[in-house]
């Protein structure tokens, strides 16, 4: 069995120093990207009351706050609703914001 496996490093048949640096490299990711405060399209659908292929295509178009992981779009909860209270405002606010008034 290979030691630097990651079956070896969450079964806790590694050695301690391994432990010690996998612990250290996660207690240095910034709190607000850590997984918990990330949402998928499907998450992101419910929030909204749209469906996912929506949430998708808002993404592509730029539209949405969106991360992107590879292939893999996630979403910070706190943008999502941020844009959605920007977009909300009322619509004369919005022309003044775009120059049409």
């Amino acid at each position: 069995m290979a030691r630097n496996s990651a079956r070896d490093i969450t079964s806790g048949n590694s050695s301690n120093d391994e432990r010690r640096g996998l612990h250290a490299g996660l207690a240095t990711i910034p709190q607000q990207l850590t997984s918990e405060s990330l949402l998928n399209a499907h998450e992101v659908a419910q929030l909204l009351g749209v469906s996912a292929e929506y949430v998708w295509q808002l993404s592509r178009e730029g539209r949405i706050p969106t991360i992107t992981l590879g292939r893999a779009r996630r979403y910070r909860r706190e943008s999502v609703l941020g844009w959605l209270a920007e977009i909300e405002s009322p619509r004369i606010e919005r022309e003044v914001k775009r120059g049409r008034r």
